[in-house]
């Protein structure tokens, strides 16, 4: 049985997640996320998500690569909440101005190699 979305901010998102909220009358959820003492990210979704379409809202802004982990943190333990089904809309997308190639075959397509790490995290759609 299908309930209502859940919106899930990440850090620095919460405000943009109360104004997506009352437009589109989602509910938004709580996740903590975190830094352990060796510097290694953590994620908890306090809300339950089961059979619920999770969209988690985070965006990939400094510090870039520990915004990435959480979003792949969360978007998995989101699926192992087993949620119905997560879209990650994210509103900056970090390495986005790395998407071709510029001066030859051996540079990185980056935003394309952050899309599959996102997308291998069990999302279905990115936003």
């Amino acid at each position: 049985m299908h309930r209502m979305p859940i919106l899930l901010p990440g850090t620095g998102t919460i405000g943009l997640a109360r104004r997506i909220s009352s437009l589109c009358c989602i509910r938004v959820g709580l996740m903590e996320c975190g830094c352990y003492a060796d510097g290694e990210r953590y994620v908890e979704i306090a809300d339950d998500v089961r059979n619920d379409d999770v969209f988690l809202l985070h965006a990939l802004s400094h510090p870039v690569n520990d915004s990435i982990i959480e979003l792949i943190l969360a978007s998995d333990a989101s699926l192992r909440a087993l949620a119905s089904s997560v879209t990650l809309v994210i509103p900056y997308m970090a390495y986005g101005r790395q998407d071709k190639h510029a001066h030859g075959a051996r540079l990185p397509l980056s935003a394309r190699c952050i899309a599959s790490l996102l997308s291998r995290a069990g999302a279905r759609c990115i936003v």
